[in-house]
């Protein structure tokens, strides 16, 4: 890959641009037909404190990068970011849907808390999981809710649902040929001004399960949740980033 990393522009990026969005982990500029988001290096899960690193901001930034550039090269249609500086992606603007997408593999997580599987067990298929995001809590939601509420019509439900196997699929193959066993991760989608159901935000190792596929090493963020150590979880991102693209 020619286009691994791209410095730091002048010690931080200037942004003048109309900020549209403060969340927990970015904020969201305007940049015309752009959205620029700018990385707040957190890292948060349900039995650790939340931390903040800019290393943490900058591992996210250069992964999902890479990712999108595999499934950018791979299938049809999926938007290619572009990097600001070391914590700053640009993405075309669209409009995101409230849904969070999370294929699963392996049960781990939420799924092993509300439904009783046994943590590392092998689905059949792969399981889509789909969240609906409010400010307080995601909540599991239905397809027909989906419907009835008007997030998206069944038409498109179908898309997306296939863009997100399409997605899974993909980045499952690239795993295994790299001897990394995926069990899941999460994504979001939005609908472009032709009104087509796109893949956006970010896919990194601060929203996935990734592990080698023989000692079952995480390079995710299970490290800071088993040791709460930053350090370390920055050093396993790093090592998940070269097993991957490099």
């Amino acid at each position: 890959l020619s286009l691994l990393f791209v410095p730091p522009l002048g010690g931080g990026m200037e942004i003048s641009m109309k900020k549209l969005l403060e969340g927990k982990s970015k904020i969201l500029y305007e940049d015309g037909n752009s959205i620029i988001m700018k990385y707040k290096g957190d890292v948060r899960c349900s039995n650790q404190k939340v931390v903040y690193s800019d290393l943490v901001a900058k591992e996210r930034v250069r992964f999902t990068y890479q990712l999108f550039k595999l499934l950018h090269d791979n299938l049809n249609g999926i938007l290619m970011p572009e990097i600001v500086d070391e914590s700053s992606l640009k993405m075309k603007k669209v409009m995101p849907i409230p849904l969070e997408w999370i294929p699963r593999y392996v049960a781990a997580g939420s799924v092993v808390k509300r439904f009783g599987f046994k943590e590392g067990k092998k689905f059949n298929d792969m399981v889509l999981k789909i969240d609906y995001k409010t400010d307080l809590e995601d909540y599991l939601i239905t397809d027909q809710l989906i419907v009835e509420k008007g997030i998206l019509s069944e038409e498109e439900l179908f898309a997306a649902k296939v863009l997100c196997k399409q997605v899974a699929e993909c980045i499952q193959k690239h795993c295994i040929e790299r001897q990394l066993e995926i069990w899941d991760f999460k994504m979001e989608l939005g609908r472009d001004s032709d009104g087509q159901i796109v893949l956006i935000d970010e896919i990194s190792l601060d929203g996935m399960r990734l592990k080698d596929m023989k000692t079952k090493k995480d390079y995710d963020k299970d490290v800071y949740r088993k040791t709460g150590d930053i350090e370390k979880l920055i050093q396993v991102y790093r090592e998940g980033y070269n097993r991957l693209f490099i």
